[in-house]
């Protein structure tokens, strides 16, 4: 198993730690845990525009969107320039791109292995690893004649409540 990201830093501090995307809700939450740390120096990252992060970060930079290919060298040249020690990742996406190019990223990357984020960020796979350990909900096939309704449905990937419905 590689080390854990925290036994990547150098030992001298502060830190350079980049929270990337700088304006979730997470990336604020994280700034205000780490806005008073001697031994932090926090960077935030984020798409263009104008957002709640512009009035807390005092390092805030711009790279284009993950889903945007030049994303990794905008990324890899922050890294550089700014000679970022740590990324923590704010939003679900940010964390599953981040870690899928972690080969590419010579900053530790705050949070669980590849293999972990790809298990938990869908319900069907997350389900089937737990199922024989703990209680899941049960799932159905959209065609099972003994499906009951109501139902509650949500996507295999997504966060928030985001498009979860009752069906009836």
């Amino acid at each position: 198993l590689p080390p854990p990201a925290f036994a990547m830093l150098r030992p001298d501090r502060p830190w350079n730690v980049l929270v990337f995307p700088a304006a979730s809700e997470v990336g604020l939450e994280i700034f205000r845990s780490l806005r008073d740390c001697k031994e932090v120096v926090l960077h935030g990252a984020m798409q263009p525009g104008p957002s709640a992060a512009d009035f807390h970060f005092q390092r805030l930079h711009t790279i284009p969107s993950i889903h945007d290919f030049a994303c990794l060298p905008a990324l890899q040249s922050l890294i550089a320039r700014e000679r970022i020690d740590a990324i923590f990742p704010a939003y679900d996406d940010v964390l599953l791109w981040l870690s899928a190019h972690a080969a590419d990223i010579s900053s530790a990357i705050l949070g669980a292995p590849a293999a972990t984020v790809k298990l938990c960020r869908a319900k069907s796979k997350t389900y089937a690893a737990l199922t024989s350990i703990v209680p899941v909900p049960r799932q159905w096939a959209v065609d099972d004649p003994a499906m009951v309704f109501p139902v509650f449905v949500k996507p295999d990937c997504g966060q928030g409540s985001q498009r979860a419905r009752r069906i009836d």
